[in-house]
């Protein structure tokens, strides 16, 4: 269980060696009950409050994406890249990929396009 590394297998044996005693004695391990049982209802409270949060802050998302356009787009692109997009070379680095906006940037001022490695 520690690997065969002996400093984990010194921690653990003085773990099991310390919990074995405490749970000898009846009043230590309903103490040892008792705290862990409390900290499953902290975890569990825990729990509820960040798939509150996570519901919360999807929401915030959706809203923000349905009230903008490039939102909206930068999802459509996201989305849709895995369909059947053809591939092109990029002329600087003769390199070939699928032909997505998440691989290739379209330049506005002449609407050429390369890759998004040699734009940087």
């Amino acid at each position: 269980a520690a690997h065969g590394v002996p400093a984990f297998e010194a921690l653990h044996a003085g773990m099991v060696v310390c919990l074995g005693a405490c749970v000898a004695n009846d009043t230590c391990r309903r103490d040892l009950w008792a705290a862990w049982g409390g900290v499953f209802r902290r975890l569990f409270y825990l729990l509820k409050l960040s798939c509150c949060g996570l519901v919360a802050a999807i929401a915030i998302h959706l809203y923000r994406v349905l009230s903008s356009e490039l939102l909206k787009k930068e999802w459509r692109d996201f989305l849709t890249q895995w369909r059947g997009a053809g591939e092109m070379t990029c002329p600087i680095c003769v390199e070939s990929s699928k032909l997505t906006a998440w691989n290739f940037a379209i330049m506005p001022c002449c609407g050429g396009t390369m890759c998004w490695t040699c734009l940087r």
